[in-house]
């Protein structure tokens, strides 16, 4: 297939312009036209990854659970979803905390159940309807945003009475 009989093997395609130097100088003005890119905090775009990873497990589960008709656990009243198996091994405690805390089931709890691989969130069959908890803004962005330019505070009249004679 990758030998043709008449012309030999297929080594490699190259692609070469009829005028060189309208080429380069066509890829020098694309160079010169580029926008830099601004540089960001590498810290904050790792957090903000973060925490959308976590948010979209917490969706997941909420999706599943309620894509579950009859609940499934192997005592029958509980719903079982299992946490991803990418989400779980990169987690922290505080990572499943915070997942603990976005999901909106009161009878939630991680476990593993007999004769299944992973870790699955278990709810109550009654609970398996509810909505994803809303996430309220963090009071620290707030504060951060919210910082009004200071106003010079006007200095103290000074008590110096000079008394003339």
């Amino acid at each position: 297939i990758d030998t043709d009989p008449q012309l030999g093997k297929f080594i490699r395609f190259e692609a070469q312009a009829n005028n060189p130097e309208a080429l380069k100088s066509l890829l020098r003005e694309q160079y010169q036209n580029r926008i830099p890119h601004t540089q960001g905090d590498f810290q904050l775009h790792i957090a903000a990854l973060h925490d959308r990873r976590i948010e979209t497990e917490a969706r997941r589960i909420v999706e599943n659970v309620k894509g579950v008709g009859e609940p499934d656990s192997p005592e029958k009243p509980h719903c079982a979803v299992e946490l991803s198996p990418y989400f779980v091994p990169l987690a922290t405690d505080k990572d499943m905390e915070r997942l603990f805390s976005m999901l909106p089931y009161k009878s939630l709890s991680f476990s593993t159940l007999e004769g299944r691989h992973g870790i699955y969130a278990l709810i109550n069959k009654n609970e398996k309807n509810k909505e994803m908890k809303k996430s309220r803004p963090s009071v620290r962005a707030q504060l951060q945003t919210e910082k009004s330019p200071k106003v010079p505070k006007r200095t103290a009249k000074s008590k110096h009475h000079e008394m003339e004679v």
